[in-house]
């Protein structure tokens, strides 16, 4: 970006700035831009399967070039360590949570459609050993019945 170096300020990608510049002096580049921040775009991942590039997923990156004494006057920190500016950068979101508590964990490892059946298979357990436990006084029961019917008392 020779531009950055002419006029000695930063520079962003943005979509105005694609659109001016470097689709002109380009016309085969193709940038798909954030539909919410002009200034981010989405740059596609690729990897190798049988010989042939194959897209496996999207980043969405934001570039900003800006001369060595501007950034050499304004020092951010290594990733979110202070000063987190230019761009500022949030706290991840969607990370694991350590515990010793096993059902927390289990929330955190399992989807909500498999802990449901999670759940389903250990009523069912619970039931199978409560008729398990309960079943020699059913039986029990009904023999005493039918040896005291056999011999009238």
């Amino acid at each position: 970006m020779e531009d950055c170096s002419l006029v000695k300020a930063p520079i962003n990608l943005s979509k105005k700035y694609y659109e001016d510049v470097l689709k002109v002096a380009n016309p085969t580049l193709k940038m798909e831009f954030d539909k919410a921040d002009d200034s981010k775009i989405w740059m596609p991942m690729h990897s190798k399967k049988d010989g042939k590039a194959v897209i496996n997923g999207y980043v969405r990156v934001q570039i900003d070039v800006l001369p060595q004494s501007h950034a050499d006057k304004n020092p951010v920190g290594k990733a979110r360590d202070s000063p987190n500016h230019s761009p500022f950068m949030p706290a991840p979101e969607g990370r694991m949570e350590m515990s010793l508590n096993p059902i927390k964990m289990l929330n955190q490892l399992v989807g909500p459609a498999m802990r449901r059946k999670i759940k389903i298979w250990i009523a069912m357990a619970l039931c199978c050993a409560l008729f398990v436990a309960i079943l020699p006084n059913i039986l029990g029961g009904i023999i005493t019945k039918l040896v005291l019917g056999l011999f009238g008392l």
